[in-house]
Formats: C-alpha cells, sequence, structure tokens
C-alpha cells in the first residue's frame, strides 16, 4: 500500500471544538476510499486542530506481521523511506501500542525516554509530547496512529477520548478504504456487494448529522435493510444499569413483534442479548440453526403469534473498550451471510456505533454548553455588580482623602512650621491608602502579576522602616512586640518602594494573625548577590498539607467559624507575584502546628549596569515660572476645590472654585478660565454633561482636567470620549496637577 507525504497548511486555523472535528472527519472520510485520501483527511482536519507537529499512521501486513507506513505528515525528507516498514519486535512508542493495544500518552520527552532509553540519542529531535493510538477493524488491532508535539502537553481525559475516537475513525476509514479496493477489483462479481457499499457510503453520510440515537436508526436502518435484504431491523442500545437492552427505533416490526421486540435483559437468551453479552457477531442462517441455539426465544415469538424468523445477524456495538448495544437484522427465509454480507454488517456497526458515540458526545456538550453558558452569565453578572461596587466603593473613600491629601501639599508648600514628621506621616499613609484603594478596584492584576512597577534604587533598610511604621497600628492594637534586626551596611535593589514595602506589610499582618501576642521578628541580611527579608513568628505554625499551597489564591489556614482572625487569603498571593516581578522568590517556612512560621523572600541587588533607567521628574511650577493663567475648579467636596484652589494660587495661577454643575457654567462665561479642573461626580449635572455643554462653545476652556473617584481604563477612555484633555484620580496629586499646568502654560516674556 503506497503512502502520500503531506504537508499541513501553514495557514493558522481557528480552534475548533472536539466534537466539530469528530463530525467533519466523519464527514469527510465518508468519501474517502483510498489510503492517500484518508491521510489528506487526517492530516487538513486532525493534525492542525491538535497543534501536532508530526502524525504517522501504520497498518498490520498480515503476510509478514511487519509495521507498514501508510499515511504520513511533518516528517523530514526521506524519513518516510527509513520508516516504511518496521518490525513487530521494534522498541517503539507506537509499535507497543499496537502490540498491547492500548493508547500511550507521553507528556514530555522525559517520560518517553524513561519508557524507551533506546531515545535518548534523539534528543536533540524538536520533539516533546507523543500521544499513540491503536486501529482496531473486526475486533483485533490493524495498526495504530502516533502525534508528536513540539512542546510539553498534559494530555486531559476528554482530548484523550477525542483522540481515541480520531484514531476508531481513521482506523476504520483506512480499513474500509482497502476493503474498497478490494471490491472495486471484484466489482463485476459482486454487484450485491457494491449495492451495499453504496449503502454504507449514503448511511456514512447521513450518520454525520445525526445528533441523537433516534436520529442514527432513523439514518441507518431503511437503507441498511433494503441493501441487505432484510424483512426487519432494530437498533438497541444499554440503559445506565448495563441490565437492560432497550430498542431506540426499527424496521418491519408490527403487531406482537413490535411488543416482544422493545427491550431485553443484557443477561437474557434472545439474540440481540447474547451478541452484546458475547461482544460477538451471531449469523443465523436458516431455521434450524435457529432454533437450536435459540428454542426460548423462538418459542416466545411463537406464543406471541409474531410472524418466524428464518435467519437473523446481530452484530454488537462497541466504540473502543465500551459496548453500546446491538444492531440486528431478521429474515423471514433462510439467508447465507457470505464475506461480504459479513462485512457489510460489520461496517455498518462501525459507523453506527461511532455515530451513537457521536450523538452521546453531542448530547453531553450541548448540556455542558448550556450549563457553562448559564454560569457564565451569573458570573458576568456578579461580576458586574462587583465592579461596580468597588467602582462606588472607590469613589466613595476617595472622596474623603482628596482634601487630606491637598491640606499635607499645601503644608509643604507653604513651609508652615507644622511638625514636619508628623506631616511625613499623614502623606505617607495617605499615599499608601490611596495605593490600597487602586488595589481594591483592581485586585485582579495583583494576583496575575500585572500592576505596573515604578522601580527605582530603593534601600531595603527603608523599606523596612516604611512597612514597619504602617503595621504600627495593627501590631499595637494586639500588643504584640516586634523585632527589627537590620544587616548592617546598605542593601540596595531596584524595585517598587511602595510596592515592597506592601510585601513586607503584607507579611508582618499574615504573622500577627497567626501568632496572637507573641513577639514578631524581621530581620535581613545578604545571600550572595541576593537581599534577604524574613519575616518570623511563634505563632500556630503551618500544617505541611498545607504548606505547599500558602501562596495560593483564597488560601487561609482553618478558622473558627467567627473568622476572627478575617482576611480573604489574598495577602500571601499578593505577595508571591509582587515579589516574583521584581525578579525575586519567597518562600515559606514551617515545623508544623503550633511550631511558628517563617517567610523569606531574596531580591536580586541593584546593579548600576542592567538597572531600569528612571525618568526625572519635573519640578512644581514656582510663581515665577508660569503666566497668571486663569484655573477654574470644579468640585462638589469644599474642602477639596478650596485647597486645590489656594494651592494653585501660591504656585502663581488665579484660581477660583465652584461646586455645581449649572454654577460650573455661569463661572465660565464670567471668568474666561484657561483650564478647568472638573469633578466627575458633580450633583445636579454631572462633569460629563458640563463638558458636552462647553463642546463647540467659544468660551470653551482651552484645556479641560478631568478629576474623578473612578480610575479604572474604561473610565478614563469614557472621558477622553467627552471631550476631557487629561484625567486625574482622586486624591488628586498638586505637583502631578502642577506639571501638568506647565505643559500647557504660555512662559511669561522677561519683565
Amino acid at each position: 500500500m503506497s503512502t502520500d507525504r503531506l504537508t499541513p497548511s501553514m495557514t493558522p486555523r481557528p480552534q475548533r471544538r472536539p466534537v466539530d472535528v469528530l463530525f467533519e472527519l466523519a464527514r469527510r472520510l465518508g468519501d474517502a476510499l483510498e489510503p492517500t485520501a484518508v491521510a489528506s483527511v487526517l492530516v487538513n482536519e486532525v493534525v492542525q486542530a491538535v497543534g501536532a507537529s508530526q502524525c504517522v499512521a501504520y497498518e498490520v501486513d498480515p503476510v509478514s506481521d511487519d509495521l507498514v507506513l501508510v499515511a504520513h505528515a511533518g516528517l523530514e525528507p526521506g524519513a518516510e523511506l527509513r520508516l516504511a516498514r518496521i518490525p513487530r519486535a521494534t522498541e517503539l512508542p507506537l509499535v507497543r501500542t499496537i502490540n498491547t493495544g492500548e493508547p500511550a500518552w507521553y507528556a514530555t520527552f522525559e517520560a518517553l525516554v524513561a519508557a524507551f532509553p533506546g531515545l535518548e540519542a534523539r534528543r536533540t529531535i524538536p520533539l516533546h509530547a507523543v500521544a499513540t493510538m491503536p486501529f482496531r477493524a473486526r475486533g483485533k488491532v490493524v495498526g495504530g496512529l502516533a502525534f508528536s508535539f513540539p512542546d510539553e502537553r498534559t494530555f486531559e481525559a476528554e482530548e484523550k477520548t477525542f483522540f481515541s475516537a480520531v484514531a476508531d475513525i481513521c482506523g476504520q476509514a483506512l480499513e474500509r478504504a482497502r476493503l474498497f479496493d478490494s471490491e472495486r477489483r471484484a466489482r463485476a462479481a459482486a454487484e450485491q456487494a457494491a449495492e451495499q457499499t453504496r449503502t454504507l457510503e449514503l448511511v456514512a453520510r447521513r450518520l454525520s448529522a445525526a445528533l441523537r440515537a433516534e436520529d442514527v436508526a432513523t439514518a441507518l436502518l431503511v437503507d441498511a435493510a433494503s441493501a441487505i435484504h432484510a424483512d426487519t431491523a432494530g437498533i438497541w442500545l444499554v440503559d445506565e444499569t448495563q441490565t437492560t437492552l432497550h430498542r431506540v427505533g426499527h424496521v418491519g416490526f408490527v403487531g406482537p413483534l413490535d411488543e416482544v421486540t422493545r427491550a431485553f435483559p443484557v443477561a437474557g437468551d434472545a439474540p440481540v442479548s447474547v451478541a452484546f453479552a458475547t461482544e460477538t457477531a451471531l449469523w443465523l442462517e436458516d431455521r434450524d440453526s435457529y432454533q437450536a441455539q435459540f428454542p426460548e426465544s423462538v418459542a416466545r415469538v411463537e406464543a406471541s403469534r409474531g410472524r418466524l424468523q428464518f435467519a437473523a445477524a446481530c452484530v454488537p456495538l462497541r466504540v473502543s473498550d465500551r459496548m453500546l448495544g446491538t444492531l440486528a437484522f431478521g429474515f423471514e427465509r433462510a439467508r447465507a451471510f457470505g464475506d461480504a454480507d459479513r462485512t457489510f454488517l460489520l461496517l455498518l456497526a462501525q459507523h453506527c456505533a461511532q455515530a451513537l458515540d457521536r450523538s452521546r458526545l453531542f448530547q453531553s456538550e450541548a448540556r455542558a454548553r448550556r450549563e457553562a453558558e448559564e454560569a457564565l452569565e451569573r458570573a458576568r453578572v456578579a461580576d458586574q455588580r462587583k465592579d461596580e461596587f468597588l467602582a462606588m466603593l472607590g469613589h466613595e473613600l476617595r472622596n474623603p482623602l482628596a482634601p487630606i491629601a491637598t491640606a499635607v501639599q499645601l503644608m509643604k508648600m507653604r513651609g508652615t512650621g507644622v511638625d514636619e514628621r508628623a506631616r511625613d506621616v499623614i502623606d505617607r499613609q495617605v499615599q499608601h491608602m490611596s495605593r490600597l484603594l487602586d488595589d481594591l478596584m483592581d485586585v485582579s492584576r495583583i494576583t496575575q502579576g500585572r500592576v505596573e512597577l515604578h522601580r527605582k534604587r530603593v534601600d531595603v533598610a527603608t523599606i523596612i522602616r516604611d512597612a514597619v511604621e504602617q503595621a504600627k497600628p495593627l501590631l499595637d492594637r494586639k500588643g504584640q512586640e516586634l523585632q527589627v534586626e537590620l544587616r548592617s551596611g546598605e542593601l540596595v535593589v531596584w524595585g517598587d518602594a511602595a510596592r515592597l514595602g506592601q510585601v513586607v506589610v503584607n507579611l508582618v499582618a499574615n504573622a500577627s494573625k497567626y501568632s496572637t501576642s507573641r513577639p514578631i521578628r524581621v530581620w535581613t541580611e545578604r545571600a550572595g548577590d541576593n537581599a534577604r527579608i524574613g519575616v518570623t513568628d511563634e505563632g500556630i505554625g503551618i500544617a505541611p498539607e498545607l504548606l505547599p499551597h500558602v501562596f495560593d489564591v483564597f488560601v487561609q489556614a482553618p478558622q473558627a467559624i467567627a473568622r476572627s482572625r478575617g482576611g480573604l487569603g489574598l495577602g500571601l498571593a499578593i505577595v508571591r507575584k509582587l515579589v516574583e516581578m521584581h525578579g525575586g522568590r519567597v518562600e515559606a517556612r514551617s515545623g508544623g502546628e503550633n511550631a511558628g512560621s517563617e517567610f523569606v523572600l531574596e531580591l536580586p541587588l541593584a546593579d548600576e549596569s542592567t538597572a531600569p533607567r528612571e525618568v526625572p521628574t519635573v519640578p512644581p511650577v514656582s510663581p515665577r515660572a508660569a503666566r497668571r493663567m486663569r484655573v477654574l475648579v470644579v468640585d462638589d467636596n469644599v474642602d477639596a476645590a478650596e485647597l486645590t484652589v489656594e494651592a494653585l494660587s501660591l504656585a502663581g495661577y488665579e484660581a477660583v472654585a465652584t461646586f455645581d454643575g449649572p454654577t460650573a457654567l455661569e463661572e465660565v462665561e464670567r471668568f474666561r478660565p484657561e483650564v478647568m479642573v472638573l469633578d466627575i461626580g458633580l450633583p445636579l449635572m454631572s462633569g460629563y454633561e458640563v463638558a458636552d455643554r462647553l463642546a463647540g462653545s467659544p468660551s470653551r476652556p482651552r484645556t479641560i482636567v478631568a478629576l474623578t473617584g473612578y480610575g479604572q481604563p474604561a473610565d478614563r477612555a469614557r472621558a477622553f470620549a467627552h471631550g476631557f484633555d487629561q484625567h486625574f484620580v482622586k486624591p488628586l496629586e498638586l505637583d502631578a496637577l502642577l506639571t501638568y499646568l506647565r505643559s500647557v502654560t504660555t512662559p511669561a516674556p522677561p519683565a
């Protein structure tokens, strides 16, 4: 049998569902009557669909017992000659599968080498995962199919089922092609076999569209009964209890015969039951053989006054290693079953079994799809409500933060004699709360490692001191002692100081949660080219089975029903993600329950040659650097608006404030500002409506800046869509606003 060297199309194809691939494969193979045509369908419909880099198909030579290559894809030029024939004794994955009749799955090249040490020398081949499946025909293995993948691959249960179905379909297609080839050579002497072949083709095409067991029976029985000249025909499928065969479709059963053939016990003595139980086809050619083998079954038919059958063919319906039921035909006269008849019925049963299995898979998939769609819709609604809640919560929490942050920045600008340490503490805590609000608005970005880092050279000791200050109120409330042991000398890393501080705070908070009143120790040391930070406690410890999972999302130590320790189980997951984003790693250690725990993270020390380049910051605008640009501040938070106006005035701008939309529109006409800093969530009229009213107006300020508590990307896009030129999130950073105003300010001419 010749082979055909085929190269899959390099054009990417969309990912298709396994059931769709199987349907298309079965449909296309209905017309594939040559091995090369089968190979072409195999390459075009399967190789690219599963992402394989190579595929080979072998058949067992019935004479020599060697394996003969009949189809392939992706082989190097000339390889098909070297691999054209393989002895059955060769130690190769596909040979073993054909010899044992069992599929095999090798997720990695190491797993392949472990099973076949002789393949160690082929490590240079771009090969990682391999799947091998046997071809079966007429109850025995007649060949096999192997797929190779360029990457490591985990074969899930559904994927294994899919590959097995592909192997069954393609194996039968190759077998059918061989039979059809022989059929064509003997067509003149086997007209009846030709009719049966045409019936098989017709049935195969119809079965490709059959989505229910009843559809399979309708597509198959009438034409099959006509081709074999049967008087009756039926399909029986076993129920879930594996005790009864139920009829799902029939032809010719009328009157009493219809009643007595609706169901048969699996353990019964009817031909349908015996064929199923023994997994063997029955060929009953005359009344004597029928009566001799099944006297009780004949007696029941006679007692029911049904028409007596003189001959019958009962073929088991099997898919892979699973029995589905029985396909049976009855005759009211003696009937000899030649090789052509038996082949036809066996192939018909194979098509029927595959179609029934596909219908089962389709129905299961349809149910799963409906359930998934319903679950997805529920999740979408829940996610939308969560986003709306977080957006509202973030907006409401940002509003009181805004005047606090502006007041602190005014203190700095005025240089008043207030306690600088107190001012700095307030400033840091406001910034920390703002960062926490950013995390609250999109916590999934943190757990998925998609947070933007603002990295610079930072001393580890500074990180520890800031983190300790943030964690101090928590520890004070619980009366816990915190011991800090910093290594002498600098440990400098390239990192986002706020995010690394968040890491240490999370670790200290975690230790506080699980160590009650016992002391907590924070320490640092150098480990080669890494800075090491550790947080050690003497608390309840971590059970051995929980230790490998402490950094997983939503994982916590068991708590009482009151959940006195609280938390969502996100803290340690965020720690790991942030540390990994800095190129470091974190490890949890514990001697077990009540033995305390220790979390150690390592970060690469700063290297000037590879450090990220810092973007220089633009200093705030001084009063002399800016012309007296007119700025209108619109915010319903009176404190925030008035403090912002005061800060702008100190910076040299002419600024006024209003507190609602209609008044802002009036003030635009009177004051004629060049810049408007406009809050979105205004009473009476939103900031969007104000911007829309000003669109196209000659009084519109040259620049409109959005100020809002909503900071998601969609919020920024919506602001720009309404004509805003810039977007700031509360609490407003005056330095950022002044820097932006400087970029749109025309410098005053020299005095």
